[in-house]
């Protein structure tokens, strides 16, 4: 059968199993499939709170509450209440001031400011450093990917079927984050991306990054790209960076480009422009060309080069590489 999280895989739609998973603590009906997303509801709010042994008598769900994605109201049999805020996220990141924002609203509220509070951020991705440095800077928790897919592991035989079809998706995308080989061409594209970007970060980047600035992002084009820039250039500061897309590279190929991006308007080439093509000129046997002419801000493209494995693209990886490099110490 096919995965509904293959096309539920925005975080509105994570958003909602994780609602409906949680509402299901208040169904006590005894069918399998009843049974098992209870029992899961409760071994998740365990997981995320890291209570144990207690049962619930209610859980009263506030979504988008001052809009945090979830809300949960946890109510004990013994009268004892605890909150848990849940941020979710898939592949965005945590936008500045997102979560200081919501601590606000959490202490001015009447209800929950001097309440027994769990506040959680919950994403299926990896974390760069400088998100996770935001999200503890603000107090919450992060629940990890790694741990979250340890804890949908053993779902993948739930009796339920939404639950099993959720924890194979989790599955699916740790898997394709952890992946160090030459990706191939995948049918599901959010997946292929993911294993692009594992790709990059676990094999690609390590090799590189003793002489250069490197990070993954995933663009607005939908697909992941590799930046490069010299080490002593921060990631956030403008100038001509070297740029790897997964689009490019599909099907056991090879593309680096060179591109001027934040460095001159919309409409203008940078000034650096005229002496990139003057340095790649003059370094023998360079694998780069002159861009398009109506591509402004791609100063050098290079033809693809077919690889056969990880071991091949890397080779093919520290030729662009030493040749970008060169031409940033001549401009």
């Amino acid at each position: 059968m096919i995965n509904l999280f293959e096309f539920a895989k925005k975080e509105l739609s994570q958003d909602a199993f994780l609602l409906w998973i949680l509402s299901n603590a208040n169904n006590r009906n005894q069918n399998k499939e009843e049974k098992a997303a209870h029992d899961a509801a409760v071994d998740l709010i365990s997981f995320l709170t890291g209570k144990r042994d207690f049962t619930i008598e209610k859980v009263t769900l506030d979504p988008q509450w001052n809009h945090i994605d979830i809300v949960a109201e946890v109510m004990l049999i013994d009268g004892s209440v605890f909150n848990i805020f849940i941020e979710d996220k898939t592949t965005s990141k945590e936008h500045s001031n997102q979560l200081e924002e919501y601590n606000s609203d959490i202490d001015s509220s009447k209800k929950y400011a001097a309440a027994e509070n769990y506040k959680l951020f919950y994403k299926t991705d990896l974390i760069d450093p400088e998100e996770r440095q935001r999200v503890m800077n603000a107090g919450w928790t992060i629940i990890e990917l790694k741990a979250i897919a340890g804890f949908w592991a053993k779902y993948l035989d739930s009796d339920n079927l939404v639950i099993s079809m959720y924890a194979h998706r989790v599955m699916d995308i740790y898997d394709a984050l952890q992946t160090s080989s030459l990706p191939s061409k995948i049918d599901d594209r959010e997946i292929e991306m993911l294993t692009w970007k594992g790709f990059f970060i676990n094999r690609i980047m390590p090799v590189i990054a003793p002489d250069c600035t490197t990070y993954v992002v995933k663009t607005s084009y939908k697909y992941e790209a590799l930046i490069i820039k010299p080490k002593s250039v921060d990631k956030n500061t403008n100038c001509p960076y070297l740029e790897i897309r997964d689009r490019d590279c599909a099907g056991g190929k090879f593309k680096a480009l060179l591109l001027t991006y934040g460095m001159a308007e919309s409409k203008q080439r940078c000034k650096e422009f005229e002496p990139i093509l003057k340095a790649n000129a003059g370094i023998p046997g360079t694998l780069f060309k002159k861009g398009k002419d109506n591509c402004r801000k791609q100063v050098l493209t290079m033809n693809p080069v077919k690889v056969k494995n990880a071991d091949d693209f890397e080779k093919q990886m520290k030729n662009a590489l030493d040749t970008y490099l060169k031409i940033m110490n001549m401009i």
